[in-house]
């Protein structure tokens, strides 16, 4: 199984200036990841509507023999496909369009996306029934202009203090569609907060095309490497091979590491995550 990353562990660095840190790592696949900081309404580190930067980073790939597998699109409160705002809603659609059309050009399969950021509480039922038709709406959109550029799109389970945190809620959203372009990314994090890995895969089985692979103690979304947590990745990787997932093991790392601990963190992650995956662990 192929193991990649996510550029989330140098969100405060240089995307371009950096790119060599995976390589030198042994990694082959990456994930782009926004940082979910804002700056005058646009997202640090990738510059997406920059089609000069789009390209260099295109070639700066190429030169370092990275493939981007995935693009993990923006999120926030100003962008999001729940947004009851028709208006906004429909300007978060068009920019997700955009990312597709960079993540072609980039020569990425998957796009992840998050379906909302908004919090459940007991009384919001009606709330979450105009979210859940936002949602929709925006994914015939998004899926449909996927399908037209082969590219498939990966809905990430949230934490379960948000809607479509619940496994059921996701899967009901994911069955509003037929169209193989349309899945699930699992966020081993986000699911050990809630009803477990293993019941996550066993829930969502086929439907997952895409992964996020980090650790835990159960009680906060720290996105540790493998081993630094209380997921049983062995009973993990066993349920996942039953439902027979062929994709990229990608990992979600977002641990505060310095600068000069940078390379050795990535290096060790690496190869950890390799002999788990060849049974080693």
């Amino acid at each position: 199984m192929e193991i990649g990353i996510s550029t989330g562990i140098i969100y405060n660095y240089n995307l371009l200036e950096n790119l060599f840190l995976f390589k030198e790592a042994g990694f082959d696949s990456i994930e782009i990841c926004f940082n979910p900081r804002l700056n005058k309404d646009r997202f640090y580190q990738f510059n997406y509507q920059n089609w000069l930067y789009v390209y260099e980073l295109k070639d700066k790939l190429k030169r370092h023999e990275l493939k981007v597998h995935s693009i993990h699109a923006p999120y926030s409160g100003t962008f999001d496909i729940s947004d009851l705002s028709e208006r906004q809603r429909i300007n978060t659609v068009h920019e997700i369009k955009q990312i597709i059309d960079v993540l072609r050009v980039l020569d990425g399969s998957n796009l992840i996306l998050h379906p909302t950021i908004k919090e459940i509480c007991e009384n919001n039922f009606e709330e979450r029934g105009k979210w859940f038709k936002q949602v929709t709406k925006s994914l015939k959109s998004i899926v449909a202009y996927g399908e037209k550029k082969g590219i498939k799109i990966a809905i990430e389970n949230m934490l379960p203090h948000l809607f479509f945190g619940d496994f059921n809620d996701l899967l009901n959203l994911i069955n509003q569609f037929d169209s193989e372009n349309l899945g699930i990314c699992l966020d081993t994090s986000h699911a050990n907060l809630s009803k477990g890995v293993l019941e996550a895969v066993r829930k969502f089985g086929p439907r997952i095309i895409s992964l996020h692979i980090s650790d835990n103690y159960g009680n906060e979304d720290s996105h540790f490497p493998l081993g630094e947590g209380s997921i049983n990745w062995n009973e993990f990787l066993h349920e996942l091979f039953k439902v027979n997932f062929k994709g990229v093991f990608m990992l979600e790392i977002l641990k505060e590491v310095k600068e000069e601990e940078l390379p050795s963190m990535l290096k060790k992650t690496y190869e950890n995550t390799r002999r788990f995956v060849e049974g080693k662990l």
